[in-house]
């Protein structure tokens, strides 16, 4: 994957990996299991609470990155599919020495947790799905049919 610009965000708390032609910026924190946190689509600094609760550092290894065109990690040119977040976050596990963890995805990176799963089932111990979002329908059609069938019985 052909990188372009990086947009650079002032924190000494990041460090960065090359991952499949991709530089991400990563924090890594505590001791004990490694747990993974996956950030959603609007916000890369989400985990950054977590990554900062002193119950969890003491108990877990925590990792928290940026994925590809968010923060200061790279830009990609064209399109970044859910597959392409996952296998870099396997990559990236890979690269620290984290071999299996618990994964906590939010929102869109629920999906990519499941998505990682799927292809790297080894390197996912359990899963945390906070939230997931579902993908949005191609067509208005069918979001009318969701809202219809899911969301309205939902909300009776």
């Amino acid at each position: 994957m052909k990188t372009t610009t990086k947009r650079q965000v002032a924190t000494d708390q990041m460090e960065r990996a090359g991952i499949d032609g991709v530089e991400l910026e990563y924090q890594l924190r505590g001791a004990g299991e490694p747990v993974v946190l996956i950030h959603w689509g609007v916000s890369a600094a989400w985990a950054e609470p977590l990554m900062d609760e002193p119950a969890l550092a003491e108990r877990y290894r925590l990792l928290s990155y940026h994925r590809a065109g968010f923060a200061g990690s790279d830009r990609i040119e064209g399109p970044v599919s859910i597959g392409d977040h996952a296998r870099h976050c396997a990559l990236l596990m890979r690269r620290l020495g984290i071999e299996r963890a618990h994964i906590v995805g939010h929102s869109s990176s629920a999906v990519i947790a499941l998505q990682l799963a799927l292809d790297f089932p080894d390197a996912v111990h359990t899963l945390a799905l906070m939230e997931p979002a579902r993908p949005f329908p191609p067509s208005e059609e069918q979001q009318a049919e969701f809202v219809r069938d899911v969301v309205t019985p939902a909300v009776q």
